[in-house]
């Protein structure tokens, strides 16, 4: 559903993202969910919301390592 929102909607993509990520990770997806935070946390950079990005990147920062992912 995010990716369905992503070009026309940044808060709804933002909103079912985060809807996502929790689902992936509780469904043992961790590295799918570690790609949806990074990939949310990139584009929060380029709206230069860097406090949200940041929030983003960490997330993503401990999925990876809790998926053991090389990045």
């Amino acid at each position: 559903m995010a990716n369905c929102v992503k070009n026309t909607s940044t808060n709804q993509f933002l909103k079912f993202s985060k809807i996502a990520i929790d689902k992936y990770s509780l469904s043992a997806r961790i590295g799918q969910a570690a790609n949806l935070a990074k990939q949310c946390g990139e584009i929060l950079q380029e709206d230069h919301d860097y406090e949200e990005a940041i929030q983003f990147y960490e997330k993503a920062a401990d999925l990876y390592l809790a998926d053991e992912t090389p990045t």
